[in-house]
């Protein structure tokens, strides 16, 4: 036969005659054993007892569920209207305007939406959207439909713009600390691009001129620049004629100034790429050049290629001063030339005055050749006698080389360098470089 046992309320019950009631044991339930169904029945009031008791905690537990529930979903609808509202006041601080307005003081009319928060008087700021450097800054001076009135106090780049987004603004901050200026001078950090002739002005007082195409820019007089103007013309793909004063080269930077009486061109940064000028020729009785020499740069160098005479003859140099070649016996020199023997110094014609200065034969021959650097200083100096210093070299049947230092007695400016051949013509190229002042 078999038997059950199971556990009530904590204690243990079973059928199995075998097991009756004893202290700490089990409580025998079997069939006509009394005692054991009054322990029995007390044991399933005290579970009915519970049970009832946990059902009151649930239904207590799901009415608090069910209110949590309706309060999260009444602050998840007040955050929606929240959200809603701050959008469509934020929305209601801005707007946006396509009236084509270039930035200045006074009124400014745009054309914008309806219905937006610009109470009168307030700050308020239109920028475009494409260059924040474009702005409008001042107070609403009228709204009224679509019509907006900004009364500019601020103004940035003046450039015409039709991309506005215009903003309620908070009040302007105040200028900031002034930088150290200069003595009686406006100190301007602006770069203009040039591309066309034009002038130089006072306006233009510290400004970069950057030059994009060949051009000349004529300065207006000393008197009118005055004294402690300057500005920079930079040339950086084209060369630029500073009118009546110099060139800048291709490359380079020139600084203009004025002292009030005179205007002049100074070069700065390094060598030029390109010649300020130049002249070929070609089976001519000389090749003169006279451009460049403007003083613009203390120094030059003048690289001569190509060098051939129809009679093998000597190449030769005179000096153009203040305009007209000099051939008279002023010139003086000091020259070398060996064909076997580079680097043995020599004075031949040295100390006394002659009318030319004598460089090197050069040749006639097909597969000949003739190069020459010469470097000059100071040419515009008029309280100096013009010196000039030469290297080069010659290929005829063998190599020959050459170098010397030539003066003149004269103190007129140095306006150009002439080569002759002593008998019959030449063919040459001469380039003249500026090397930039430091």
């Amino acid at each position: 036969m078999a038997y059950f046992t199971f556990t009530l309320n904590g204690h243990e019950y079973t059928s199995d005659p075998a097991n009756v009631t004893a202290a700490d044991g089990y409580r025998f339930i079997g069939y006509g054993y009394i005692p054991a169904l009054g322990n029995l029945a007390i044991d399933l009031v005290a579970l009915a007892t519970g049970v009832a008791s946990n059902k009151s905690d649930v239904d207590e537990a799901t009415e608090i569920a069910v209110t949590a529930a309706g309060e999260a979903d009444e602050a998840r609808d007040e955050a929606v209207a929240a959200a809603v509202a701050a959008t469509s006041a934020a929305q209601g601080l801005q707007g946006t305007s396509a009236t084509a307005l270039t930035p200045g003081l006074g009124n400014k009319v745009f054309v914008t939406q309806a219905g937006k928060q610009f109470p009168l008087n307030h700050n308020i700021v239109a920028v475009s959207a494409s260059d924040a450097n474009v702005f409008i800054y001042g107070t609403v001076g009228a709204y009224a439909g679509t019509g907006l009135t900004i009364a500019c106090t601020a103004a940035g780049t003046a450039t015409e713009k039709s991309d506005w987004v215009i903003a309620v603004s908070g009040v302007r901050g105040p200028q900031g600390i002034e930088g150290p200026q200069g003595e009686d001078a406006e100190v301007r950090s602006l770069v203009q691009a040039r591309s066309a002739n034009g002038t130089i002005t006072a306006a233009d007082l510290g400004a970069t001129l950057r030059c994009t195409d060949t051009i000349t820019l004529d300065p207006d007089p000393a008197a009118t620049l005055g004294n402690g103007f300057s500005t920079l013309v930079d040339a950086p793909g084209h060369a630029v004629t500073v009118d009546g004063v110099g060139t800048v080269p291709v490359g380079g930077l020139g600084l203009v100034q004025s002292d009030g009486t005179t205007v002049t061109l100074r070069l700065l940064g390094g060598v030029s790429s390109a010649p300020v000028a130049s002249v070929t020729a070609t089976a001519a009785a000389a090749a003169l050049l006279n451009t460049g020499l403007d003083g613009a740069a203390d120094v030059y160098d003048l690289v001569v290629s190509g060098v051939t005479s129809v009679n093998n003859a000597e190449l030769r140099m005179r000096f153009e001063l203040g305009g007209s070649v000099v051939s008279t016996s002023t010139y003086q020199y000091t020259q070398s030339s060996d064909a076997s023997t580079l680097g043995v110094s020599s004075t031949a014609g040295s100390g006394a005055p002659s009318s030319y200065v004598p460089i090197l034969n050069c040749g006639n021959g097909a597969s000949n050749s003739f190069t020459l650097t010469l470097r000059i200083t100071r040419p515009a100096n008029t309280a100096i006698t013009k010196l000039v210093t030469w290297r080069g070299a010659s290929v005829r049947t063998e190599i020959s080389g050459c170098f010397g230092n030539a003066m003149n007695q004269g103190t007129g400016a140095l306006t150009g360098i002439q080569l002759f051949a002593d008998s019959g013509t030449i063919t040459c190229t001469m380039r003249l470089y500026a090397v930039p002042n430091a």
